[in-house]
């Protein structure tokens, strides 16, 4: 999955694609966090908030890991 680049682009609305946007304006649909932002719109609120504290005790678990090459942008927490 590290620094993967999936040939399926998921559909996007546009308050999501919004948050996939790099400083340069160019939309980043390729990564995990693409798919992972369809998952919380597909989820119930408290099912997707299980998904977020998963990803949180893996990233403070391993703070060496650049979420960047998986897509995620600085503000991944407060997105999610």
């Amino acid at each position: 999955m590290y620094n993967r680049l999936f040939t399926r682009k998921p559909r996007l609305s546009r308050k999501e694609k919004s948050l996939l946007l790099t400083e340069n304006e160019n939309l980043i649909n390729n990564k995990l966090f693409s798919y992972i932002l369809v998952l919380k719109s597909l989820s119930n609120s408290n099912d997707f908030h299980l998904v977020k504290e998963h990803l949180i005790l893996i990233y403070e678990g391993y703070p060496l890991i650049d979420l960047s090459h998986y897509g995620f942008p600085e503000n991944w927490r407060e997105v999610l």
